[in-house]
């Protein structure tokens, strides 16, 4: 609906990513693009607050790189804003908080309440799972082939199925819960973030060794230090036990 209007609340304003312009204005985007109400696409239903598009598409009509675009969807996806479901002819973006925020609350909206409901409460029951396969397989290794774009150029371009090559990546809580120290979550949060999969499987073998190796927690460095210094590039020896502690000190004493 080009003469529509969307619900923008203030406390977008505390949002993690507001101080990353290239983020604000691709999320305001997938707003704006978002369907307003249950619709069809070439036999597709599609609920309220999804869309359709593509890697290439999105970074097209927000002026900006494919890498960019696929950064902005990581990131959205990882900090639980929408989901990206990509399968042989199209790529469904939802906007998991469409119904809290965008819902119609007006007399005229009763007619189809019915409808929206069963579709919007789908839709938000998929977003529950926010490690799915096909969301990262969109944001991996998404590519559109020049044979679509010819035929026509009205349609989404496709994005055949990539397979899954990020199912060893840590995700943040299991990481916030292996680590232990808990200091500075949000900053944590946003910088693991930034962080690229390749690096969080990375971190999924380091950290282990690293805990193991500092088990007192006052010795552990605050995890926002740790992931700056990108400190699982480092090798450390396991923590030792208090006989072997014990026994070397009574070698020193003999000296």
């Amino acid at each position: 609906m080009d003469g529509g209007w969307i619900k923008l609340y203030k406390s977008i304003l505390q949002w993690e990513w507001w101080d990353e312009p290239i983020m604000v204005k691709s999320y305001l985007a997938m707003l704006l693009k978002c369907n307003w109400q249950p619709t069809r696409w070439h036999g597709i239903e599609l609920a309220a607050g999804q869309f359709i598009t593509s890697l290439d598409g999105l970074a097209h009509e927000l002026h900006i790189s494919v890498q960019q675009a696929r950064t902005v969807l990581r990131r959205l996806r990882d900090t639980g804003e929408i989901t990206i479901t990509a399968t042989n002819r199209y790529t469904l973006i939802t906007v998991c908080n469409w119904a809290a925020y965008q819902m119609p609350d007006n007399e005229q909206s009763n007619k189809q309440n019915n409808t929206d409901k069963c579709l919007i409460e789908s839709a938000l029951n998929n977003c529950g799972n926010k490690q799915t396969t096909n969301s990262k397989q969109t944001i991996n290794k998404q590519t559109t082939t020049e044979e679509d774009n010819k035929d026509n150029k009205d349609n989404p371009p496709y994005t055949p199925p990539i397979a899954d090559d990020a199912q060893s990546c840590l995700p943040f809580t299991a990481f916030w819960d292996m680590y232990a120290k808990k200091v500075d979550k949000e900053k944590c949060k946003r910088k693991y973030a930034k962080i690229s999969e390749t690096d969080r499987a990375a971190i999924k073998v380091a950290l282990p060794r690293y805990v193991a190796a500092h088990q007192d927690l006052q010795y552990r460095k605050n995890p926002v230090t740790w992931l700056n210094g990108r400190c699982w590039q480092d090798e450390w020896q396991p923590a030792a036990d208090a006989s072997t502690v014990q026994a070397k000190s009574k070698d020193y004493n003999g000296i």
